[in-house]
Protein backbone atom coordinates (compact mmCIF):
# COMPACT_ATOMS: atom_id res chain seq x y z
CA UNK A 1 0.00 0.00 0.00
CA UNK A 2 1.63 3.55 -0.37
CA UNK A 3 -0.16 5.96 1.11
CA UNK A 4 -0.64 9.86 -0.23
CA UNK A 5 -0.82 12.53 2.32
CA UNK A 6 0.94 15.08 3.70
CA UNK A 7 -0.92 14.65 7.27
CA UNK A 8 1.61 12.05 9.46
CA UNK A 9 -0.97 11.51 12.32
CA UNK A 10 -3.36 10.00 9.35
CA UNK A 11 -1.13 7.71 7.78
CA UNK A 12 -0.06 6.54 11.58
CA UNK A 13 -3.57 5.63 12.21
CA UNK A 14 -4.01 4.34 8.63
CA UNK A 15 -0.84 2.05 9.12
CA UNK A 16 -1.83 0.78 12.81
CA UNK A 17 -5.37 -0.08 11.93
CA UNK A 18 -4.64 -2.37 8.85
CA UNK A 19 -1.43 -3.71 10.59
CA UNK A 20 -3.41 -7.55 10.89
CA UNK A 21 -4.30 -6.95 7.58
CA UNK A 22 -0.60 -6.33 6.34
CA UNK A 23 0.89 -9.03 8.38
CA UNK A 24 -2.04 -11.47 6.46
CA UNK A 25 -1.53 -10.26 3.03
CA UNK A 26 2.14 -8.76 2.98
CA UNK A 27 1.39 -5.43 2.60
CA UNK A 28 4.72 -3.21 3.06
CA UNK A 29 3.17 0.47 3.93
CA UNK A 30 5.50 3.26 2.61
CA UNK A 31 4.47 7.47 2.63
CA UNK A 32 5.26 10.04 -0.32
CA UNK A 33 4.59 13.67 -1.94
CA UNK A 34 2.42 13.45 -5.08
CA UNK A 35 3.64 16.81 -5.67
CA UNK A 36 6.95 16.16 -7.20
CA UNK A 37 7.03 14.14 -10.23
CA UNK A 38 11.10 13.21 -9.05
CA UNK A 39 9.86 11.71 -5.51
CA UNK A 40 7.06 9.62 -7.19
CA UNK A 41 9.34 8.15 -9.49
CA UNK A 42 11.86 7.34 -7.03
CA UNK A 43 9.45 6.08 -4.24
CA UNK A 44 7.10 4.00 -6.82
CA UNK A 45 10.47 2.42 -9.22
CA UNK A 46 13.41 2.79 -6.69
CA UNK A 47 12.36 1.48 -3.26
CA UNK A 48 9.66 -0.91 -4.24
CA UNK A 49 12.43 -2.34 -7.44
CA UNK A 50 15.15 -2.56 -4.25
CA UNK A 51 13.19 -4.94 -2.44
CA UNK A 52 11.95 -7.03 -5.25
CA UNK A 53 8.45 -6.30 -4.46
CA UNK A 54 5.74 -4.34 -7.09
CA UNK A 55 2.73 -2.36 -6.40
CA UNK A 56 -0.44 -4.44 -7.46
CA UNK A 57 -3.05 -1.58 -6.30
CA UNK A 58 -3.02 2.62 -5.94
CA UNK A 59 -5.94 3.92 -3.95
CA UNK A 60 -5.54 7.76 -4.36
CA UNK A 61 -7.07 9.56 -2.00
CA UNK A 62 -4.76 12.71 -1.19
CA UNK A 63 -6.47 15.92 -2.18
CA UNK A 64 -7.13 19.42 -0.82
CA UNK A 65 -9.82 19.23 -0.15
CA UNK A 66 -11.61 22.40 2.18
CA UNK A 67 -13.66 24.60 -0.29
CA UNK A 68 -12.52 28.01 1.34
CA UNK A 69 -8.67 27.25 1.34
CA UNK A 70 -8.61 25.77 -1.89
CA UNK A 71 -10.19 29.33 -3.27
CA UNK A 72 -7.89 31.31 -0.95
CA UNK A 73 -4.67 28.88 -2.28
CA UNK A 74 -5.71 28.30 -5.65
CA UNK A 75 -2.16 27.57 -6.94
CA UNK A 76 -1.56 24.85 -4.44
CA UNK A 77 -4.79 23.41 -5.04
CA UNK A 78 -4.46 22.87 -8.45
CA UNK A 79 -0.63 21.63 -7.66
CA UNK A 80 -1.86 18.86 -5.21
CA UNK A 81 -5.35 18.04 -6.75
CA UNK A 82 -4.37 18.09 -10.70
CA UNK A 83 -0.79 18.23 -11.08
CA UNK A 84 -0.61 15.47 -8.38
CA UNK A 85 -3.72 13.24 -10.13
CA UNK A 86 -1.19 13.02 -13.08
CA UNK A 87 2.08 12.42 -11.09
CA UNK A 88 0.43 9.30 -9.92
CA UNK A 89 -1.13 8.02 -13.60
CA UNK A 90 2.60 8.53 -14.62
CA UNK A 91 4.13 6.95 -12.12
CA UNK A 92 1.32 4.02 -11.78
CA UNK A 93 2.19 3.76 -15.52
CA UNK A 94 6.15 3.45 -15.05
CA UNK A 95 5.72 1.14 -12.54
CA UNK A 96 3.71 -2.02 -13.30
CA UNK A 97 0.91 -1.48 -11.16
CA UNK A 98 -2.24 -3.29 -11.83
CA UNK A 99 -5.50 -1.44 -10.85
CA UNK A 100 -6.14 2.45 -9.40
CA UNK A 101 -8.85 3.74 -7.96
CA UNK A 102 -9.04 7.70 -7.13
CA UNK A 103 -11.47 8.80 -5.05
CA UNK A 104 -13.61 12.02 -6.21
CA UNK A 105 -16.47 14.03 -4.86
CA UNK A 106 -19.88 15.23 -5.69
CA UNK A 107 -18.89 18.57 -6.00
CA UNK A 108 -16.98 17.15 -8.83
CA UNK A 109 -20.37 17.46 -10.54
CA UNK A 110 -21.27 20.32 -12.44
CA UNK A 111 -18.70 22.36 -10.40
CA UNK A 112 -19.33 25.86 -8.79
CA UNK A 113 -16.03 26.22 -7.27
CA UNK A 114 -12.20 25.54 -7.64
CA UNK A 115 -11.73 21.95 -5.68
CA UNK A 116 -14.95 20.89 -7.04
CA UNK A 117 -13.40 21.88 -10.60
CA UNK A 118 -9.84 20.34 -9.62
CA UNK A 119 -11.80 16.95 -8.98
CA UNK A 120 -13.48 17.11 -12.15
CA UNK A 121 -9.89 17.72 -13.95
CA UNK A 122 -8.55 14.57 -11.77
CA UNK A 123 -11.40 12.70 -12.54
CA UNK A 124 -10.60 13.00 -16.61
CA UNK A 125 -6.89 12.31 -16.17
CA UNK A 126 -7.66 8.78 -14.53
CA UNK A 127 -10.32 8.09 -16.72
CA UNK A 128 -8.46 9.59 -20.15
CA UNK A 129 -4.99 7.33 -18.55
CA UNK A 130 -7.31 4.54 -19.66
CA UNK A 131 -6.10 5.54 -23.29
CA UNK A 132 -2.53 5.65 -23.04
CA UNK A 133 -1.80 2.54 -21.01
CA UNK A 134 -0.94 0.40 -23.72
CA UNK A 135 -1.04 -3.48 -23.05
CA UNK A 136 -0.48 -3.11 -19.48
CA UNK A 137 -2.76 -5.25 -17.30
CA UNK A 138 -3.80 -1.90 -15.97
CA UNK A 139 -7.37 -0.27 -15.07
CA UNK A 140 -8.13 3.17 -13.83
CA UNK A 141 -11.17 4.11 -12.44
CA UNK A 142 -12.58 6.81 -10.34
CA UNK A 143 -15.18 6.49 -7.36
CA UNK A 144 -17.60 9.42 -6.50
CA UNK A 145 -19.12 9.65 -3.42
CA UNK A 146 -20.64 12.84 -1.04
CA UNK A 147 -19.64 13.46 2.76
CA UNK A 148 -18.63 11.14 4.79
CA UNK A 149 -20.34 11.64 7.98
CA UNK A 150 -18.84 12.66 11.03
CA UNK A 151 -15.60 12.95 9.08
CA UNK A 152 -13.12 16.23 10.12
CA UNK A 153 -14.32 19.11 8.76
CA UNK A 154 -18.02 17.71 7.98
CA UNK A 155 -20.93 19.23 9.37
CA UNK A 156 -21.77 17.19 12.24
CA UNK A 157 -18.33 17.99 14.51
CA UNK A 158 -18.57 21.70 12.67
CA UNK A 159 -21.93 22.15 14.64
CA UNK A 160 -20.87 20.47 18.08
CA UNK A 161 -18.07 22.56 17.98
CA UNK A 162 -20.49 25.72 17.52
CA UNK A 163 -22.61 24.77 19.85
CA UNK A 164 -20.51 26.34 22.40
CA UNK A 165 -21.07 29.63 20.75
CA UNK A 166 -24.40 29.88 20.92
CA UNK A 167 -24.96 30.26 17.34
CA UNK A 168 -25.19 27.28 14.12
CA UNK A 169 -24.31 29.27 10.91
CA UNK A 170 -26.37 28.04 7.68
CA UNK A 171 -26.13 29.73 4.82
CA UNK A 172 -29.29 28.17 3.32
CA UNK A 173 -32.06 26.14 5.54
CA UNK A 174 -32.95 24.29 1.84
CA UNK A 175 -29.03 23.22 1.19
CA UNK A 176 -28.83 19.41 1.59
CA UNK A 177 -25.73 16.99 1.64
CA UNK A 178 -25.33 13.56 0.09
CA UNK A 179 -24.35 11.09 2.84
CA UNK A 180 -22.28 8.15 3.02
CA UNK A 181 -20.60 6.08 6.07
CA UNK A 182 -17.16 5.92 6.55
CA UNK A 183 -17.16 1.90 5.83
CA UNK A 184 -20.05 2.17 2.97
CA UNK A 185 -17.29 4.71 1.25
CA UNK A 186 -14.25 1.35 1.96
CA UNK A 187 -16.87 -1.03 0.48
CA UNK A 188 -17.24 1.43 -2.31
CA UNK A 189 -13.43 1.46 -3.03
CA UNK A 190 -13.35 -2.19 -2.68
CA UNK A 191 -15.82 -3.48 -5.07
CA UNK A 192 -14.81 -1.16 -7.68
CA UNK A 193 -11.52 -2.34 -7.35
CA UNK A 194 -12.80 -6.39 -7.81
CA UNK A 195 -15.35 -5.21 -10.65
CA UNK A 196 -13.99 -1.88 -12.30
CA UNK A 197 -12.93 -2.58 -16.27
CA UNK A 198 -11.45 0.68 -16.04
CA UNK A 199 -12.83 4.24 -17.36
CA UNK A 200 -15.69 4.28 -15.05
CA UNK A 201 -16.66 6.78 -12.57
CA UNK A 202 -18.64 4.65 -9.82
CA UNK A 203 -21.13 6.68 -8.12
CA UNK A 204 -23.21 4.62 -5.10
CA UNK A 205 -27.38 5.53 -4.85
CA UNK A 206 -26.72 7.00 -1.22
CA UNK A 207 -29.43 9.26 0.70
CA UNK A 208 -29.41 13.29 1.05
CA UNK A 209 -30.27 15.23 3.79
CA UNK A 210 -31.06 19.11 4.79
CA UNK A 211 -28.74 21.03 6.64
CA UNK A 212 -31.23 22.25 9.30
CA UNK A 213 -32.19 18.57 9.88
CA UNK A 214 -28.77 18.44 11.34
CA UNK A 215 -29.04 21.78 12.97
CA UNK A 216 -31.62 21.37 15.11
CA UNK A 217 -30.30 18.19 17.43
CA UNK A 218 -27.38 20.08 17.24
CA UNK A 219 -28.33 23.65 18.43
CA UNK A 220 -27.49 24.86 21.31
CA UNK A 221 -30.07 24.84 24.44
Amino acid sequence: MFNLTRKGLWAHKIRFALTGLAVILGVAFMTGTMILTDTMGKTFDGLFASANEGIDVVIHAAALKQVPAAEYNPFECIKTNVLGAQNVIEACLSAGVQRVVALSTDKAAAPVNLYGATKLCSDKLFIAANNIRGARDLRFSVVRYGNVMGSRGSIVPFFLRQRATGVLPITDARMTRFNISLQEGVDMVLWALEHAAGGGVFVPKIPSYRVSAVARPSAPG
